[in-house]
């Protein structure tokens, strides 16, 4: 039986610890090592995330979206220093998911506000 919500298979004999593997053998290095920091990081500072059901439902929610989106959003995450707060893996994948849900929408918004290169000229 699998949870509609998060996708656990309950009643599965696969270990949490080997889907984590499995999840982040998936991704490029560049991700997976940013992935890694970020979880350290956010562990040292709120034990509370020390969990590996929270690790493991923050890579099964972020399983679908691509290394780019994920880098971009963890960059974010760390500059504008939400651990400090007290904000964990839970924030981390809404930011990442709402990323990835809006892209399409920013990239349009972004070409408006910056424009376009102008028309190449042939010279005479």
């Amino acid at each position: 039986m699998r949870c509609p919500v998060c996708g656990y298979q309950y009643g599965s004999m696969k270990k949490q610890g080997d889907d984590i593997n499995e999840m982040l053998s998936k991704r490029g290095d560049k991700a997976k090592g940013m992935i890694r920091k970020i979880h350290r990081k956010i562990v040292f500072e709120i034990p509370s995330q020390r969990l590996q059901k929270v690790y493991w439902s923050f890579l099964k929610a972020t399983d679908h979206i691509g290394d780019k989106e994920i880098i971009q959003a963890i960059t974010e995450f760390i500059r504008a220093k939400h651990i400090n707060y007290g904000r964990g893996l839970s924030y981390l994948k809404a930011i990442i998911v709402n990323k990835h849900l809006d892209k399409d929408k920013l990239k349009i918004l972004e070409k408006k506000r910056l424009g376009s290169s102008p028309p190449i000229r042939k010279v005479k």
